[in-house]
């Protein structure tokens, strides 16, 4: 009787066996397998430009196969590794109720897993792709009701708008994001000597990673000062900065 039991288990054990080995050759010859340590880096280093937090966000593929930052194990062979905080600039643009986020992207090719090996790579993402926009108020007491609306609704049937008020109340210093060098339309408007009034104009943006500034005066002689200010990467600035438009507050009109 032990003999039989003994030969049972000595069957059993040799087709668990026997199962085992089936699936490591199967996984051997079908699909060998490597580690790939993935680290993503971003600019962080100046306050101007437009930055985040994107450890947390991080979007890696290598080809079709979906990658975390840190240790990945994927099937042998040469890629190229994306990573991005967003899908892409569309959605870092829809972020935020629609006043956007940076974004960052950036890639490596030719990089090699091999069966059983740790391949480590570094994805440098760089400055941020998109530049952002604030607007400061400088205000007379006589001037009421002010705000500015970035990219306003129009009646053109193909632009939404996103429709960003600017404000002295509760959006104050915020930052809205755009795609490098875009033209944002804005318009200002104000309440003086009881009268609402309206103003449009266009801010051609710097490049990406850029502060674009819209700085709204007010002053004792009636006029209102609209200053645009590009700020660059490093600190300078560009293009175009300084340009100045003067309104007339009582007509509206630009002087």
């Amino acid at each position: 009787m032990k003999k039989i039991i003994y030969s049972v288990c000595t069957l059993v054990a040799l087709a668990f066996t026997s199962c085992s080995n089936e699936v490591d050759m199967f996984e051997t010859i079908g699909t060998p397998k490597g580690t790939l340590n993935v680290n993503c880096t971003y600019d962080t280093d100046l306050s101007t430009r437009a930055a985040q937090n994107a450890d947390a966000s991080w979007i890696i593929k290598a080809g079709e196969t979906t990658l975390s930052q840190g240790t990945n194990t994927i099937t042998e062979g040469t890629y190229t590794v994306t990573a991005s905080n967003y899908a892409d600039e569309a959605a870092a643009l829809k972020a935020n109720s629609s006043w956007g986020d940076a974004f960052y992207t950036g890639s490596q090719s030719g990089v090699v897993v091999k069966k059983g090996a740790n391949t480590d790579i570094s994805i440098a993402c760089g400055k941020a792709k998109n530049a952002r926009m604030k607007v400061n108020f400088n205000l007379l007491t006589s001037f009421t009701d002010v705000k500015l609306v970035a990219d306003p609704t129009t009646t053109e049937p193909a632009y939404t708008g996103r429709n960003l008020e600017f404000n002295t109340g509760e959006n104050v210093g915020k930052l809205a994001y755009f795609a490098a060098s875009a033209t944002v339309k804005c318009k200002l408007s104000y309440t003086f000597s009881g009268s609402v009034k309206e103003k449009d104009f266009d801010f051609a943006l710097a490049g990406a990673a850029t502060e674009n500034v819209i700085t709204v005066t007010t002053n004792d002689n009636g006029t209102i000062t609209i200053t645009l200010s590009k700020i660059t990467y490093d600190d300078e600035f560009g293009a175009g900065s300084g340009q100045t438009i003067t309104i007339d507050a009582v007509s509206g009109e630009e002087v």
